[in-house]
């Protein structure tokens, strides 16, 4: 079983999802505009496929649905 595609998907999937659980526990808008950029690309070729892998391509939709609701937040607070 060859490593390499395991460590893309963990760089490109699930250390985003990280850095997301991070930025809605720290009220951080930037590390949820990080994680959708940084899974951007994995996600819309999931997206394409006509798997179950599709999926992945929701995440990273709601990491960007994440990152307008905490800056709307923001914007009323100001």
């Amino acid at each position: 079983m060859e490593l390499e595609p395991m460590m893309n998907t963990l760089v490109m999937l699930l250390l985003p999802a990280v850095l997301a659980i991070l930025s809605a526990l720290t009220s951080k808008k930037i590390y949820m505009l990080i994680a959708f950029f940084w899974s951007f690309p994995i996600s819309l070729y999931f997206l394409m496929t006509s798997s179950i892998f599709a999926l992945f391509g929701i995440t990273c939709f709601t990491y960007f649905v994440s990152f307008i609701i905490m800056w709307m937040n923001k914007q009323e607070e100001d």
